[in-house]
């Protein structure tokens, strides 16, 4: 995901707060239905691969989610040497893919987009060049503390001293026990006598055990060394999750990528993400940082949301799997049981249990949830294909 792509979390009744003034002014509830329909222009121009997506911006009233996506713009990318680049292949779900290679430091670039009888461009901007991550780890202050995912990275002195970031996390984790059978109906749909057998690849829960679960951010990652003495960051906290998350059980991996921005668009990002998590600020001020780097050319009144900046982009990924102090998680009680009577001696619900175990002819029963990883929202079917399988 690009870094940029958060942007599209902010869109829709959030929009209403921020305004197309050039100065700062009060916002007047008559202008609600106005905000709707807004072309959106999400994404940075940056090295190798570039995401443009655009979508519209709905009302007060309508959810984020029903914003519509457009996929029959004409779309390209240009510098200011004449080079143009064109979609690789066909827009889907408003996202338009572009190969631009490495970004050259004497040319300036922008995004041109023609869209019903309109043209919208954004500024011509110098590529800025991302220094590398130099490193990423996981830090916790004390028990019960959230655990922090932190950044460390460097540039040089006279370049930009503003950074953004995103992330992509994927973490592996097991059901709290592993069957070896399974319990199927013998006789109709409705269950009312049941068999067993040992389990096989086919049967429900053994393929179950392992699961991996998806994540990535949600908000503006932004980061200033402004008022540091050099142009470093250390240990910036990026995201915090809870110490008893399932993330911090088995494996757990993490894909954090870098920008360097320009200080016009750290403002822009800055401002957007206060107005989001502002809880009634849609009724301030609206700061003018908001009508970002885009306009229309064929009609200088038609507002354009969005800033297109133009930077290289740098990634680090590491596998985490030695949590120590770190994970707090704690298992469900999960108990095998082997007759009605043993299970009312553990509060158990008799009816609620599943076969699960078989040794000779010794039967354990549990509820599904305990031989089930997927009850706790993961994919037993989604394993990365980097994922590695020599990890225990």
């Amino acid at each position: 995901m690009s870094t940029f792509n958060t942007l599209g979390y902010f869109f829709g009744a959030l929009w209403v707060t921020f305004g197309w003034s050039s100065c700062i002014s009060e916002y007047e509830h008559p202008d609600v239905e106005n905000v709707s329909g807004i072309l959106v222009v999400e994404g940075p121009i940056t090295n190798d691969t570039t995401f443009i997506r655009l979508s519209r911006s709905v009302e007060l009233s309508e959810s984020i989610s029903s914003a519509p996506v457009i996929n029959h713009a004409q779309v390209t990318i240009e510098t200011d040497r004449g080079e143009v680049f064109s979609p690789i292949m066909a827009p889907e779900g408003g996202q338009y893919t572009f190969l631009t290679g490495e970004l050259q430091a004497q040319s300036r670039y922008r995004v041109n987009i023609e869209l019903d009888d309109h043209t919208y461009v954004s500024e011509y901007l110098e590529p800025l060049f991302t220094p590398e991550i130099e490193s990423i780890n996981l830090y916790k202050r004390a028990p019960g503390e959230p655990v922090h995912l932190r950044v460390n990275t460097q540039n040089q002195e006279e370049a930009s001293r503003f950074y953004m970031w995103s992330y992509e996390e994927v973490w592996e984790y097991a059901a709290p026990l592993q069957a070896n059978a399974s319990q199927y109906p013998l006789t109709n749909a409705d269950c009312e006598t049941y068999g067993w057998r040992e389990i096989t690849q086919y049967d429900p829960y053994s393929p179950y055990y392992y699961c991996w679960s998806f994540g990535k951010s949600r908000t503006f990652l932004l980061g200033s060394s402004v008022k540091l003495s050099s142009n470093r960051i250390e240990n910036l906290s990026l995201a915090q999750f809870d110490a008893a998350s399932l993330r911090f059980t088995l494996l757990y991996y993490v894909k954090v990528r870098q920008n360097s921005i320009r200080q016009s668009a750290y403002n822009y990002f800055y401002n957007l993400k206060e107005n989001a998590e502002g809880a009634g600020s849609i009724f301030g001020l609206v700061p003018s940082e908001m009508k970002g780097n885009l306009s229309c050319l064929t009609d200088e009144t038609i507002p354009v949301i969005g800033y297109v900046e133009v930077s290289t982009t740098r990634s680090k990924e590491q596998f985490f799997s030695s949590f120590g102090d770190l994970s707090e998680y704690t298992p469900p009680r999960c108990i095998g049981v082997a007759s009605e009577e043993e299970a009312k001696e553990y509060g158990l619900n008799w009816g609620g249990l599943t076969l699960y175990y078989l040794m000779g002819n010794i039967a354990s029963y549990a509820y599904p949830s305990c031989v089930d990883c997927r009850e706790s929202g993961g994919y037993h079917d989604r394993k990365p294909d980097f994922w590695p399988n020599d990890h225990f």
